[in-house]
């Protein structure tokens, strides 16, 4: 089997980056993760307009495949019904740090209790006069959650983008090999570019 030098740093550094990504989630791994995702939705629909044959074709794959992985994962109804079914959800919840419980929505019970109206919830809790400014009650009423809630949402974020990048180039393989059986042309086996 023979692999390209260009295909094998790419390999090597999408390795890299979801490792480092994956083993210390935080807002600033996301953030690389979801701008170089979209600069890679930028070139491949750049490819799919201004190239054409095969290198069309697989652009228009990955483009395909990312992006239906990405409304699976996050599109308001299947994000409840078919994301926590994917394999690749099942893939994270497997390897997500133990320390991390899974990303939860908090609920914030509040009681009113003469003047102190007292907010209650699994991950804190938060009391406050009903003379505090508008502002402030407000602040208090979305505090930050716990660090671990925070780094399971940053995980399971970053562990989404990088599986829509990964269904991308599976996309894009499939979508070339589809071209080529269509165009009668046959690259040699093994070779990966």
């Amino acid at each position: 089997m023979k692999f390209s030098l260009r295909s094998l740093i790419v390999v090597t550094a999408f390795a890299g980056l979801a490792s480092a990504a994956l083993a210390k989630p935080s807002g600033d791994w996301l953030t690389v993760v979801v701008s170089l995702a979209a600069m890679t939705f930028v070139v491949q629909i750049l490819r799919t307009l201004f190239q054409s044959g095969e290198s069309r074709a697989a652009a228009a794959g990955w483009l395909l495949f990312a992006t239906a992985y990405l409304l699976l994962v996050f599109a308001p109804w299947t994000r409840e019904q078919i994301g926590p079914g994917l394999l690749s959800s099942q893939a994270l919840a497997a390897v997500r740090p133990q320390t991390m419980p899974p990303p939860t929505d908090i609920d914030l019970a509040l009681a009113w209790t003469g003047s102190t109206i007292n907010g209650n919830s699994s991950a804190y809790t938060v009391n406050f006069n009903s003379n505090t400014s508008y502002a402030l009650v407000q602040s208090l009423l979305q505090p930050s959650p716990p660090n671990e809630l925070i780094d399971a949402t940053f995980f399971y974020l970053s562990g989404h983008w990088l599986s829509a990048w990964l269904a991308g180039w599976i996309g894009a393989l499939v979508a070339a090999a589809f071209h080529r059986r269509g165009s009668g042309c046959q690259r040699p086996a093994g070779v990966i570019e």
